[in-house]
């Protein structure tokens, strides 16, 4: 299994310095979010060039894919597709994406349009992602308008007749009480974080169920008062 960490709690101005602060600490590859990306995709080109760490996974998930008004649906549509475009260019084998993400400003189409939207998106991308050799998952999340568990994600999996590259990427944090182990043939990539979205401390059992798991990422919304390099370290060692 190889260990991944998010761009944002890493040190460093620039991509460069943040991608070798990630090989010094033992990384494997550095998680990146879709729109930095996209903004200064030959920084990131250069970063991965110059330290040799490769990008693990592009992060496109709060993106407003279900809103209501139909222009800002095209536009987060379209920057999904940039994603696996750019995550193909630079040889990053994983999309990541969540069904609409609670915080983005826009309000979701009514309830019960929500799943024929949905089933259009699950229907097509991953046609897209298979095109381009790329691995496109759907992250459950409390923060999701309609994916919140590891079973609505599986659910949806099945309702789309299993396309072969939609895979499913859970965090730890968010259902640490669900049954992976029911779900992981669909798991290659998950991420991992402690309670309130911290820095994880350990590794969950729950990891264990899941054998066909190439990348965990660390995933937390600060580093706080914790030390970066010490999570992964003790997560290793658990």
């Amino acid at each position: 299994m190889q260990w991944g960490v998010q761009e944002h709690l890493l040190p460093g101005d620039d991509p460069t310095a943040r991608f070798s602060a990630a090989r010094e600490m033992g990384f494997d590859g550095v998680e990146v979010e879709a729109q930095a990306l996209n903004e200064s995709f030959m920084e990131y080109a250069h970063a991965i060039e110059s330290t040799g760490m490769p990008i693990a996974a592009v992060n496109a998930g709060k993106n407003p894919f279900l809103a209501e008004d139909q222009a800002v649906r095209r536009i987060a549509l379209t920057r999904l597709q940039q994603s696996l475009a750019d995550a193909t260019d630079l040889r990053s084998p994983h999309v990541l994406f969540v069904p609409h993400w609670r915080d983005t400003g826009y309000d979701p189409v009514d309830a019960e349009e929500q799943p024929r939207g949905l089933k259009w998106i699950l229907s097509n991308m991953p046609d897209l992602a298979y095109a381009m050799g790329v691995e496109l998952h759907m992250q459950p999340t409390a923060d999701s308008y309609i994916v919140n568990t590891v079973k609505d994600a599986w659910d949806w999996y099945n309702a789309v007749r299993k396309p072969h590259h939609l895979f499913i990427a859970p965090c730890t944090h968010d259902t640490a009480d669900e049954k992976w182990s029911n779900y992981a043939d669909r798991i290659t990539y998950a991420h991992i974080s402690g309670p309130g979205r911290t820095l994880p401390v350990s590794l969950p059992a729950i990891i264990a169920q899941v054998p066909g798991l190439n990348w965990l990422t660390i995933a937390a919304d600060s580093i706080g008062d914790g030390d970066l390099a010490e999570s992964l370290a003790r997560i290793r060692e658990s």
